[in-house]
């Protein structure tokens, strides 16, 4: 819609240019700092504008800056990884590439000077192939709390690297992770289940796994979905299905939530089930849908007990939870 970017387009594109492409609409993606005042939003600064899409969004402790994701667009280069930007809070510095060939939920720090990712070894293709990958750390921040990327980066461990590897890091100084726990050669099946491990820091670092193998067969073979709970005791674990589980971090003990969502018979809705959220220490919400014939529940659950606070919600507001 912009006349200068449509002649640069055109001159760019030369004679492979399309005359349809001139009235296709393009999407742009943005993330900016609003501020919530009484019941308005105030939009800010915008930290960054753009055509890949934003996938995740992720403040560091500090409050100074934000770590964000997003796939590769337009590269000359044959990978569809994923990058990891870090963008100062106030704006005054363009946001930088932190990160490249990653996953979609890289971590900050304790102190929300470093982040925490995970980068593949070699660039990926069309299909997301087995790779290996290495979990990383890279400072980003100095202690003045502005943007400055160091040199290089540290490597925590390695692993069979997949874009919905997902790492969670602790006030501690723990890091917790999922990953495939493969031994190889394999010839695949059940066997081939990814766990739970609990990287620690220190002169000698160790790896653990979190989940016993009993304890394991009772949770999905894919544990990308998980988020750790404020007070760090409890971890949420979901499968695509909605079913969801609660895992004890200082036992490994798996308690079953809730059950999988059967989908209706040729209908569209549960394409896209929400994933339980914490919204204090011991208190989740999560979806549940008991029958086929009953209708979507958003659940809040409390060491007391239960409250479904959807109740009154109207049919239309509860399928945009799964669409």
């Amino acid at each position: 819609e912009q006349p200068c970017h449509l002649a640069a387009l055109r001159d760019r594109f030369g004679k492979d240019w399309n005359k349809e492409d001139e009235s296709r609409p393009v999407d742009l993606n943005e993330v900016f700092v609003a501020r919530v005042s009484g019941a308005a939003l105030e939009p800010g600064p915008t930290l960054f504008l753009g055509l890949p899409g934003i996938q995740t969004v992720r403040p560091s402790p500090c409050g100074r800056a934000v770590a964000f994701t997003t796939p590769v667009e337009l590269s000359l280069h044959p990978d569809t990884g994923i990058c990891t930007w870090v963008a100062a809070i106030d704006a005054s510095t363009p946001a930088i590439i932190a990160a490249t060939k990653g996953t979609s939920h890289p971590d900050w720090s304790p102190d929300g000077r470093a982040l925490i990712f995970f980068q593949a070894t070699s660039t990926q293709g069309k299909d997301d192939d087995l790779r290996l990958g290495t979990l990383m750390r890279r400072t980003v921040l100095d202690a003045t709390g502005r943007v400055a990327l160091a040199g290089e980066s540290s490597d925590l461990a390695g692993l069979v690297h997949h874009q919905r590897n997902r790492v969670r890091s602790l006030r501690d100084g723990r890091v917790l992770f999922n990953a495939s726990a493969l031994t190889l050669p394999t010839l695949g099946g059940k066997e081939d289940r990814e766990q739970l491990f609990v990287l620690s820091g220190g002169e000698r670092p160790t790896l653990q796994p979190l989940l016993a193998a009993d304890e394991l067969q009772n949770l999905p073979g894919a544990l990308s979905v998980f988020e750790v709970s404020p007070d760090e005791t409890q971890v949420l674990v979901a499968a695509d299905d909605a079913a969801v589980w609660l895992v004890h971090l200082a036992t490994g003990r798996v308690e079953p939530v809730s059950d999988q969502i059967e989908r209706v018979k040729e209908g569209k809705d549960g394409e896209n089930y929400p994933a339980p959220a914490w919204r204090a220490p011991g208190e989740f919400t999560f979806l549940r849908r008991r029958s086929a014939s009953d209708p979507f529940e958003l659940v809040l659950r409390r060491p007391a007990g239960e409250v479904v606070l959807s109740r009154n919600w109207s049919p239309q507001l509860l399928r945009r939870l799964v669409e």
